[in-house]
């Protein structure tokens, strides 16, 4: 994704890079890359931060370059692009528009995702996304089941 920037926002990418980078060394405290990414106007939760900091500072060095700032872009574009996906795929399925879609709209979507999947591994997996037993899913735990790894 990053390959499809154009020069001009890789140019301000690097020069982002570079005002950050206070004492010209070509690296950046790993530390304080939760206040880059708000600096850049992005806000994440601390698990995006966290697998963030492991992807770009494998080794805890404490520090990264700028293609590890860029891998965190890549990342938070990505990041952006499944979100905004599955926000409008949840819509369709939210036909009243009340923030939430039933279980069985769920598991509906789920066996129409994968009709080979288990009976017992699909009421399993709606059982731990619906874990207050409400009979419905919000936005928030449709994302979370829909990109658990």
């Amino acid at each position: 994704m990053v390959d499809n920037l154009s020069e001009e926002k890789l140019q301000e990418f690097k020069e982002a890079f570079d005002y950050f980078d206070e004492d010209e060394q070509g690296f950046l405290k790993t530390r304080e890359l939760d206040r880059y990414l708000k600096l850049m106007g992005w806000e994440g939760t601390a698990a995006d931060i966290a697998h963030f900091r492991l992807s770009i500072d494998p080794n805890a060095t404490g520090q990264f370059d700028f293609e590890g700032m860029m891998n965190v872009v890549d990342m938070v574009m990505k990041k952006g692009n499944i979100e905004d996906d599955l926000r409008d795929a949840f819509r369709v399925f939210d036909k009243e528009g009340i923030g939430s879609i039933s279980t069985q709209v769920l598991k509906e979507i789920m066996r129409a995702i994968d009709p080979d999947m288990e009976e017992d591994d699909l009421d399993a997996m709606i059982r731990e996304t619906d874990s207050d037993q409400s009979g419905s899913v919000d936005f928030d735990e449709f994302m979370e089941m829909m990109t658990k790894e």
